[in-house]
């Protein structure tokens, strides 16, 4: 239902699949960002949360609806 591929031993670990959801995972003392960017099937703008903050994100290429 859901691929992704993970890069171990790297200090940002990038998890992406279809619905291009991006997450970046830093050590545990860092923060932890989950970037949920334009999905290909609604074409919906997505926010960034970052612990109780959230920042909208806006990309530079748009995916054609």
């Amino acid at each position: 239902m859901e691929e992704r591929r993970k890069l171990h031993n790297l200090p940002i670990l990038f998890l992406t699949n279809f619905d291009r959801e991006v997450e970046i995972n830093f050590s545990t003392s860092m923060l932890i960002l989950v970037l949920q960017i334009e999905k290909q099937s609604n074409c919906q703008k997505e926010t960034i949360s970052a612990n109780s903050k959230k920042i909208f994100y806006e990309m530079n290429d748009t995916i054609p609806c």
